[in-house]
């Protein structure tokens, strides 16, 4: 093959990309042999730059071809490829698209044959080709290596042709294990199916690392993993039975406690090998994957050697380790002559190489100070270290003597790069410096510790080797020690133990690896948690003393700390304090005194609800979310923080988007869309003219025409300037859930109700394709970059891809466990992504049609997915959280954690003396009526939806988005007994009169009725269209009425389960349902913002009431039949006078009311609102006699004077609590 042909299949993989001029010399002159050295000089360009190039090269070839990438296995690669794709055919068969087994080991499709295949065509290889599945994760680049042929020789004999299982490569830091453990697998890669590489630099909990490793193997099937280690150990077994695979863990050594990283002084009892705490579950790993039989191996890499392994290896045993020994003398002279030009004798030479024991660490390093101190002169320099007896033992040592030879710069440089734990750019570097160091001398401090080879550069910034961050690490522990102990407030003012603003995984590394330490180390010195707590309060209230208000980070840390020892921190003083960098979510902070305190780049909470939309602006600076409680914010992505807080007057607001310039976001809520400005939160226009509930909103790739999709079946296009309704379409004969414009504004797609996706053309709006082939609604479309293909979300739970130009269904993705709500091109539109039910995103190749990764992190549904320019993926979700995700490395950068209790449901008991509600939180409450007290029965793990007394008083029902039912024993809070069987959440519960039947309502469109005494499912009533949203029992318990998302009412016998009558006469959903205790009047309100009143005897409406300009949420009778109140989202209670046709309005409540409920004699009403609160009414006075609201994370925190937060962030802080006392 020659270069030409090479580079002909690079484009096409590519998608026909073509490589800029300075890629295409890298690559030529690489596949010509020549190393980077010589391409720098062939062409002139800088040989870090060439590196760097190269580099970068590698990595995005690596993700073309799904495997590793290199210098030296680029022909190979290639020249495989081209084989392979010899033998893929088209041939013409029925109209299917291969599943995910067939495309196991088959050749990958490129994006140009996926958009050729049409209904008769599917993919067939003539030949199985045993394709491995590769995951290189952090492995670096080793085309630069040196020697090792014969411990690359030994070590191939042993896992290719003895396969071993389990192979330890043991060596002091330095010594090269991680560049021999990569060539080692480079070579013989081809003998496994699947090859995966973890870094164990940063510690991440054994369940994590199973996770991923299954998820990889299981090629992103496994979503759904045993709660137990030896259950996840178990499920790996299989799969190494299953396959041939090569795992790789490197930097083993993090996970371990030894002698020798305890702190100077300290007494130990640890033994070398022992484990960190939480960490025993590696060494159960490492011997289970060791004595059980298997295909596979796993290769770890380490400092140190696990106490397990000594007993188990052995040299005719399938367990080994290798002890990785120095380079020799002609590795040495090659790594010197890689620093500059040394001459020096064969003598010379030996005596350097066996000083350092042939360290390539330690001799990168010295051929430094060589170049640098001694003029290029080995003669000069071994003549020092004659007169200085210098001895090389560690590698540890020689960082030590270079460390101290440091400035204090240079010194700062390092301890930054050991806290941040990945490479870290100069930008970001001196934005955190303090105090601050101007960008000469930090540039200078920088190429200082190049040359030395302490720091090394990445194409994301500047960071040290493992071995070097650990000594740097372990110096931090030592001193931050130091000053805590003895108040000496230097580095620990400077420097941050943990970063509350850095990445969410970067956070628990710096809390394991750093913050831990210090904790173990100082509870040895003070010998109790209690007296360390003391002596750190001390040092706050000696911070305080200090005037003016001492700027940096020692009041952050001393918090972060005082966090870590879980502490209770209600009633704290922290004024007069900079407290930076503090990490202050998930924790109660009442009546925290905070007054005159900065508050910089410390975080805490947020208000938000479950996140229904998430938008990133098109300049990638900016996220939107939007959530259940109607609200909308806007965060800066760079440092997290809250901007814009936007606010609806109420109800959900289901989709956000910005506008093409970002300027402007629109909104859509109930029947209006609304246009935001971006950096005033002001609401600039809004748009009437849809008659229900607006799903969905999309700008035009230009920015003038905005659309909206509406529970009443049109799509209308709005003119931005006029705000003028340019036109209406209207095609769907159901809800519309979703639109998308094309690239070109040409043609607008929409998903539906109706199970079909439309492409309309824009100017005519004529229908151009009507897409059939899902089994359910289609809750979200998205068109591909270049205007070629659609995407289609269900909740059928599959991902569809069709060809907008001829509609034609290319593949169906399967994979999610649950309904799909979202799915998002990436900027280039090689990468789709799907937000799901089953709590997970996925990330699919586009061109192959394949699940490339699964992101879990979510507790709860992910509402919504959206791409920014760069890569960045957000996402949103139920469990009231918006995360980052950074999809190269496939972690979670960044997450905003909401807090909001909405109460969804209450319900008296049959005295009137207890009053049960049901929160956001997941969290069931019972509250005296009397005293306000309350306490809380937990168990659901989601949102509770419904809740209801037993008509004896001594049972709860409670139901929840985690698809259970659960039972509750009123005076133990104990739960007894927890329903499964629907398919999704269920909304509501209800009692028969007599307690023995229990009705559920549920998501997936059907009732069950639940035997409480057997705990038993009797019957399921089907036949509604959409989710059921309401039940109730009529009076004698033979009726069951049930009201859907679709308007419709039915009417069931329960006992033969049979459906008497079905009503439709409303334009909406039918969110609430009451029978009249005496008379057999049904009520009923719902999405047209109407309380209908029912004949049960006639079968039909007889009176309307219509005082709501909002949403009925939920309707209640009295229990003498007196009044009936009504609760919605106009923020009223309306409670009528059935006897003398009077209505009362009650106000008070500052958001949606959800749930309305008598006591037993009809004096007290209660209501349930979005506002997190519950209040108690007389009925007769319409006055409100109490209101009843838990604890917020915040309640009573005085941050009156403070600085460093946003206006945005202080109105968070107030929403959840708060107290600001300047008037």
């Amino acid at each position: 093959m020659t270069v030409e042909e090479a580079l002909e299949i690079v484009e096409k993989v590519l998608n026909y990309q073509r490589l800029n001029k300075v890629q295409q010399l890298v690559f030529r002159q690489s596949w010509e042999g020549h190393s980077y050295m010589e391409i720098a000089k062939n062409t002139g360009y800088e040989l870090g730059y060439i590196k760097d190039t190269g580099s970068k090269l590698w990595q995005l070839l690596s993700l073309a071809f799904e495997e590793k990438v290199t210098k030296n296995n680029l022909q190979t690669i290639l020249k495989r490829y081209s084989r392979q794709n010899q033998t893929v055919t088209a041939i013409p068969v029925t109209s299917h698209s291969p599943s995910d087994d067939e495309w196991n080991g088959k050749e990958s499709l490129s994006y140009a044959h996926l958009t050729q295949l049409n209904e008769n065509q599917n993919i067939s290889l003539t030949t199985e080709v045993n394709y491995p599945h590769q995951d290189w994760g952090e492995a670096i680049d080793v085309s630069i290596f040196y020697g090792r042929n014969n411990e690359l020789i030994q070590l191939e004999e042993w896992t290719v042709t003895e396969r071993c299982r389990l192979v330890f490569l043991l060596g002091m830091g330095g010594m090269g294990k991680t560049a021999l453990a990569i060539k080692l697998a480079e070579r013989i890669q081809e003998h496994f199916d699947f090859v995966i590489w973890r870094s164990l630099r940063n510690a991440p909990p054994i369940d994590e690392l199973l996770a991923d490793i299954i998820q990889f193997l299981s090629q992103q099937q496994e979503t759904e993993l045993p709660n137990d280690l030896d259950g996840k150990i178990s499920h790996l077994i299989k799969y190494l039975r299953q396959h041939r695979c090569l795992l790789i863990l490197d930097n083993a050594e993090t996970i371990l406690t030894s002698c020798d990283s305890q702190l100077p002084g300290e007494n130990s009892t640890l033994r070398a090998g022992h484990y960190r705490e939480g960490y025993s579950g590696y060494g159960q790993l490492y011997k289970t994957i060791g004595e059980t039989r298997h295909q596979s191996c796993l290769l770890v890499t380490s400092r140190e050697k696990p106490v397990e392994l000594v007993a188990l290896e052995g040299n005719t045993l399938p367990i080994r380790s290798f002890q990785v020994r120095g380079l020799e003398v002609a590795q040495t002279q090659e790594i010197f002559q890689a620093k500059g030009t040394f001459s020096a004798s064969e003598s010379e030479w030996k005596i350097v190489n066996e000083h350092y024991g042939g360290n390539p660490l330690a001799l990168k390093i010295v051929a430094a100070s060589v170049r640098d101190l001694f003029d290029n002169s080995i003669a000069n320099f071994l003549e020092l270290l004659k007169q200085t007896s210098l001895v090389f033992d560690d590698i540890h040592d020689l960082l030590k003597k270079q460390f101290n030879r440091l400035s204090n710069t240079e010194k700062t440089i390092m301890y930054w790069q050991a806290i941040y734990r990945e490479p870290i750019s100069l930008a970001e570097l001196q934005s955190n410096l303090v105090p601050k160091i101007s960008p000469s001398k930090l540039l200078e401090g920088i190429a200082s510790l190049q040359r030395r080879n302490l720091i090394e550069k990445t194409s994301d910034g500047y960071t040290q080797q493992p071995v070097v961050m650990e000594y740097v690490t372990h110096e931090l522990i030592g001193l931050f020690k130091q000053e805590i102990n003895t108040r000496d407030f230097n580095l620990i003012a400077k420097l941050p133990l943990l970063q509350a603003t850095t990445k969410d995984y970067i956070r628990e590394a710096q809390k394991s690896l750093i913050v831990k330490p210090v904790i173990d180390s100082l509870i040895l010195i003070f010998e109790s948690h209690s007296r360390l707590v003391a002596h750190l309060l001390e040092i706050l209230n000696q911070l305080r003393g200090k005037a003016p208000l001492l700027s940096g980070y020692a009041a952050g840390n001393i918090i972060n700390i005082l966090r870590e020892l879980q502490i209770d921190f209600n009633g704290f003083d922290f004024s007069q304090l900079a407290v930076w960098q503090a990490y202050l979510r998930g924790i109660n902070l009442h009546d925290c005194n905070f007054s005159g305190s900065d508050l910089t780049d410390s975080v805490f909470a947020e208000t938000l609800a479950a996140v229904l939309s998430v938008a990133i602006s098109p300049d990638g600076k900016l996220l939107a979310a939007s959530d259940t409680k109607g609200e909308i914010r806007i965060w800066r992505i760079a440092d997290g923080k809250q901007l814009l807080t936007c606010k609806q007057d109420a109800g959900f607001v289901w989709s956000i988007c910005f506008s093409p310039n970002g300027k402007t976001l629109a909104s859509c809520d109930d029947k209006i869309v609304k246009i935001w400005d971006t950096e005033t939160g002001e609401c600039l226009k809004a748009f009437s003219g849809h008659s229900d509930w607006i799903y969905s909103v999309a700008f035009s790739p230009q920015g003038t025409i905005l659309a909206s999709g509406s529970v009443d079946n049109s799509i209308k296009l709005w003119d931005i300037t006029t705000g003028e309704c340019c036109q209406t379409i209207r095609g769907h004969n159901a809800i519309i859930f979703s639109i998308a414009f094309s690239p070109d504004s040409k043609v607008i797609a929409s998903g539906g109700q109706d199970n079909t996706v439309k492409i309309w053309d824009i100017r005519t709006g004529e229908c151009l394709h009507a897409l059939s082939g899902h089994a359910s609604w289609i809750w979200s479309v998205s068109i591909s970059p270049n205007g070629e293909l659609l995407a289609s979300g269900s909740h059928d739970s599959t991902v569809k891809l069709w060809n907008i130009s001829d509609g034609k269904c290319l593949k169906t993705l399967q994979g999610h466990k649950g309904w799909i709500w979202s799915v998002a091109f990436n900027s280039d539109g090689t990468t789709l992504a799907s937000g799901s039910d089953d709590q997970t995103v996925r990330l699919w190749n586009v061109s192959q049609g394949r699940c490339w990764k699964i992101l879990s992190g979510h507790a709860a549904r992910v509402w919504s997915v959206a791409f920014s320019p760069d890569g960045t993926l957000a996402s949103g979700s139920e469990d009231q959280t918006a995360k980052l995700w950074d999809i190269r490395d496939r972690k979670c950068r960044k997450t905003f954690q909401g807090y909001n209790n909405l109460v969804w449901s209450v319900a008296f008991n049959p005295e009137g003396t207890t009053l049960v509600s049901a929160s956001e939180d997941g969290m069931i409450r019972l509250w005296n009526v009397d005293d306000g007290n309350c306490r809380m029965l937990s168990g659901h793990t989601s949102r509770v939806w419904s809740v209801a007394f037993s008509p004896d008083g001594e049972t709860i029902a409670s139901s929840s988005c985690d698809r259970t039912i659960k039972l509750w024993h009123v005076k133990t809070g104990k739960c007894l007994f927890s329903f499964d069987g629907h398919q999704n959440w269920v909304n509501a519960v209800a009692f028969s009169p007599k307690g023995e039947i229990l009705a559920s309502a549920g998501g997936d469109k059907t009732i069950k009725l639940w035997d409480v005494r057997d705990c038993k499912c009797l019957k399921t009533l089907s036949g509604h269209e959409s989710w059921v949203m309401s039940a109730a029992f009529n009076p004698d318990g033979q009726l069951l009425a049930s009201g859907s998302g679709d308007g419709v009412v039915k009417i069931w016998n329960v006992e033969t389960g049979d459906c008497l009558k079905t009503w439709q006469e409303t334009a909406g959903f039918v969110s609430a349902i009451a029978f009249h205790p005496n008379d057999g009047t049904i009520a009923e309100g719902g999405g047209d913002c109407m309380v209908r009143f029912w004949s049960l005897s006639q079968m039909e409406s007889y009176k309307t009431l219509s005082e709501h300009t909002g949403r009925v949420w939920s309707v209640a009778f009295s229990p003498v039949g007196k009044f009936l109140a009504t609760g919605g989202e106009d923020l009223s209670v309306r409670l009528y006078n059935l006897y003398d046709g009077q209505c009362k309005t009650l106000l008070g409540h500052t958001n949606c009311i959800r749930s309305v409920a008598f006591n037993n004699n009809g004096t007290i009403l209660a209501t349930g609102s979005h506002d997190e609160t519950i209040k108690l009414w007389n009925v007769e006075m319409g006055e409100c006699i109490k209101t009843l609201r838990p604890p917020r994370p915040y309640e009573g925190m005085n941050i009156t004077g403070v600085t460093g937060l946003t206006l945005a962030q202080k109105a968070t802080l107030k929403a959840l609590g708060a107290v600001d006392r300047i008037i």
